[in-house]
């Protein structure tokens, strides 16, 4: 019988098990979450530095097939409400086009743009 290799490599359970505690402790702002860190005492408080100079934002989105129970009106007004801010609309193939009438909105340049309008005013 062959014996196995011994690898050193890890898989992703034990990677997060044994290293939660201390990516929670790196993470800016997780003093502020109690026992983030899994340690029995706190961290001690500092202040987190801040990067100088201008800040880029990255927005927040979601995958639209997420709320494929909803319409296009009611999906949007729930991303608006939880504070989203981008979201990536499906046009076929496997997250089908529920809220994204291509046929429709190809033939009827006015449908394309109250479509659009939808988006943009929220």
């Amino acid at each position: 019988m062959k014996k196995q290799p011994t690898t050193s490599a890890i898989g992703r359970r034990e990677f997060l098990a044994a290293t939660s505690g201390l990516l929670a402790a790196a993470v800016p702002g997780s003093e502020m979450l109690p026992h983030s860190s899994g340690f029995e005492s706190p961290l001690p408080s500092s202040p987190v530095p801040r990067p100088s100079g201008n800040l880029r934002k990255i927005p927040i989105g979601v995958f639209d097939p997420v709320y494929e129970h909803l319409s296009l009106d009611a999906m949007l007004d729930k991303v608006t409400a939880l504070g989203l801010e981008a979201m990536e609309i499906g046009t076929g193939g496997y997250p089908n086009n529920i809220h994204c009438p291509l046929d429709d909105l190809i033939a009827d340049r006015t449908k394309a743009k109250a479509w659009l309008k939808k988006f943009e005013d929220r």
